[in-house]
Formats: structure tokens, C-alpha cells, sequence
């Protein structure tokens, strides 16, 4: 009996003896490749030119210890025969946890880190702001599947029912999606601006719909933010600048045309007037050379003969200056020509019949004779 007994300590003995050798084991190495790889590796990645490497390096360096120690305990939790059922499987799970742990954080913090160095190195010297607001976006995203996926990994590995905790979590899910429709619905429109790109920052847009005109200065997953001409910041929801018309004045380029109408007296030398308005058109600052300027007629209207001037300026900035020097150089122009400008006039003609017209004569010799009669 004593002998049994001393049997089973020595197994046992043996048994903790291998587990801890091979743990020690797997240690000791772990941190001899660690050191190497802080003396060489380092090394190396402090020569290149981008230090996407030295990111990378960090982010793993730490993750990836503690993933060799987690193997090291699996191998000596395997030479622990001597537990009981339970207690094996009791330290089997928290390997299991520690590895799942040990590979949620390798790969958060590569994506953190890896997504953080855009942001910081790459988005700014893009001409897109895309990546500016998507990237931030598209991590937090990522770091939450990740953080949800590592939950539902351990869950399922101690037998909870993972299909029923996802129906319960999808059902919750489309009452926060009810509750919140407007919100997601701008978030959803947000996504579709940026992907789409119907304006960016510092673009002039004009909303029809709502009568908003001035510069984008914010384009956000909810909200657009437009600074308007006086000086007034509008937020629009993103729900509302992808269902109705946006007119944006800096795409495809800052050119703009002018259509500036003008009309003359009937009566006047058409060909005269119109090299009269190209002349006063073309000194006028601003106005671009090429596309020249054009004077077309435009029809012929209640009072006058209209014309229409046609003309490009190099920057939609100056589109409110540039009609005002146009409108005085036109005026200036006309003036000193001799030419017209008419205001609107209206000629009524009255027709009566022979037998209306005797009815008012009796009238007006009725009324006259009465006045006669009246006066002292």
C-alpha cells in the first residue's frame, strides 16, 4: 500500500516536473526570439523609409510572447493526466480563454495601429478626404466585430447556445434600428456621400429644395454643415442632400458661365448693338478670353429686343463682382452709343361701334349741358 502510494506521488511528481520543464522551456524561448528580434529585427525596420514596419513590429511583438506562453501551458496542461475530468477540463478553458485573449489583442492592435498610421501618415497627403472620414469610421467598425467575434468564440467553446444568443442580439437589434430610423437612415445617406462624392469640403453648392446656397464645410456620416453667403451656418441632414437636386458649382472646375440678359429699344441697328455689347463685355475684369464672350438674341420681347450675354469667368468666387462690372460697362456702353435701353410701356386702343359712339356723344352733351345749368 505504501508502496502504491509513493508510486503515484512519484508519477505525479514526474507529471508537474515535465509540464513545468516544458513550460519553463517554452518561456525561455519565447523571450531569447523576443530579445533577437529587438536587437535585429528592430534594427531593420528602423533603416526603411516608411515606418509602417515599425508599427507592425510593435503591435506584435507584445501579443506574440504571451501567444508562446499560452502554447507552452497547452503542451503542460497535456502531461497533467493525473487530474481528475473535471479539473482537466476546468484548465483546458482557461488555456482556451488566455489563447483567444492572446490572439484578440495580436490582431486589435494591429488593426488600431496599422489604421492610426494612415490616418496620421497617408490620408493627409491624399487630395480625397475620403480616407480622412471613412478609415476612422471603418476601425471602429472593425474593432467591434472583432471584440463581438472573441465573445462568441469563448461562449461557444463552453457550450452556450451562440444561434440563440445571435437571435436574441438580432431582435434587439432591429428595435434600436426602429427606434433609431432616422438616424440610421442619415448614417446610411452619410456612407453614400462619401462614397459617391457629390460635393466635398469647400465645394459651393445650391440646394433648390431648400433654397441653400454657400460652401460645404463638414460632411459628416449624420449631418452636412454649409456656410451660406451671410455668413450662417446651415446643418443639413444627410437624408436630405441624397433625395433631392444639388447644383455644385466647383466641379468639375471653378469656371462658371454667365447668362446676363439685356434689351434694347425696337428701331435699333441689331448688328450695331450687339458689337457695341461685345466691345463693353471684353474690357470688363474678370471676364475670361477663352471661351470668348458671345451676344446672342435672345427673342423679341414686349418692349424691346432681347439679347443675351454669354461669358465665362475663371472662378465661381467671382461671379456676384464680375455682373456687377458688366452691367455697369453695358450701361456705360448704350448710354454713349446713342442706343436705347427701354422700360416697359403698354398702348391701349379702345374700339366702340357707330352706335355706341352716338350713345356717349348724347351722353357727354347731356353732361355738359347740366354742368352749364349748375353754374351761378
Amino acid at each position: 500500500m505504501i508502496g502504491a502510494v509513493r508510486l503515484v506521488d512519484a508519477e505525479m511528481l514526474n507529471a508537474l516536473l515535465k509540464a513545468g520543464g516544458i513550460f519553463v522551456a517554452v518561456a525561455v524561448l519565447a523571450r531569447l526570439l523576443l530579445v533577437l528580434a529587438d536587437r535585429y529585427l528592430w534594427g531593420l525596420t528602423r533603416r526603411t523609409r516608411t515606418t509602417l514596419d515599425d508599427v507592425i513590429f510593435n503591435a506584435v511583438r507584445g501579443p506574440l510572447f504571451w501567444l508562446a506562453l499560452v502554447l507552452g501551458a497547452r503542451l503542460a496542461v497535456a502531461f497533467l493526466t493525473f487530474l481528475a475530468p473535471e479539473w482537466q477540463r476546468f484548465l483546458d478553458g482557461l488555456v482556451f480563454i488566455a489563447g483567444v485573449l492572446a490572439v484578440y489583442v495580436l490582431i486589435y492592435r494591429l488593426i488600431r495601429d496599422v489604421l492610426n498610421w494612415y490616418i496620421q501618415n497617408v490620408a493627409p497627403e491624399t487630395e480625397s478626404r475620403l480616407d480622412d472620414l471613412l478609415v476612422p469610421y471603418l476601425r471602429r467598425v472593425l474593432l467591434v466585430v472583432l471584440t463581438v467575434l472573441a465573445g462568441l468564440t469563448i461562449l461557444d467553446h463552453f457550450g452556450v447556445e451562440v444561434t440563440t444568443l445571435l437571435a436574441t442580439l438580432g431582435v434587439g437589434s432591429l428595435a434600436v434600428a426602429l427606434a433609431a430610423q432616422a438616424t440610421l437612415r442619415d448614417a446610411i445617406s452619410g456612407m453614400m456621400i462619401l462614397l459617391d462624392r457629390p460635393y466635398r469640403i469647400g465645394d459651393r453648392i445650391l440646394l433648390p429644395g431648400q433654397n441653400i446656397y454657400g460652401d460645404v464645410i463638414d460632411i459628416g456620416l449624420r449631418s452636412t454643415r454649409v456656410l451660406t453667403r451671410d455668413n450662417r451656418v446651415v446643418t443639413i441632414p444627410n437624408s436630405l442632400m441624397t433625395d433631392g437636386m444639388i447644383i455644385n458649382y466647383a466641379y468639375p472646375d471653378h469656371r462658371l458661365r454667365l447668362d446676363i440678359p439685356v434689351g434694347v429699344a425696337y428701331g435699333t441697328d441689331l448688328e450695331h448693338a450687339r458689337a457695341v455689347l461685345l466691345r463693353a463685355v471684353q474690357s470688363v475684369e474678370g471676364v475670361l478670353r477663352d471661351p470668348p464672350p458671345r451676344v446672342l438674341a435672345r427673342g423679341l420681347g414686349d418692349s424691346s429686343v432681347d439679347f443675351i450675354i454669354r461669358l465665362w469667368i475663371d472662378s465661381f468666387v467671382d461671379r456676384t463682382p464680375v455682373i456687377d462690372r458688366v452691367y455697369r460697362a453695358v450701361y456705360a456702353a448704350l448710354n454713349e452709343a446713342g442706343i436705347e435701353i427701354p422700360f416697359p410701356q403698354r398702348t391701349l386702343w379702345h374700339r366702340l361701334e357707330p352706335d355706341q359712339v352716338a350713345h356717349w356723344q348724347r351722353a357727354i352733351v347731356r353732361q355738359a349741358l347740366e354742368e352749364d345749368k349748375s353754374e351761378p
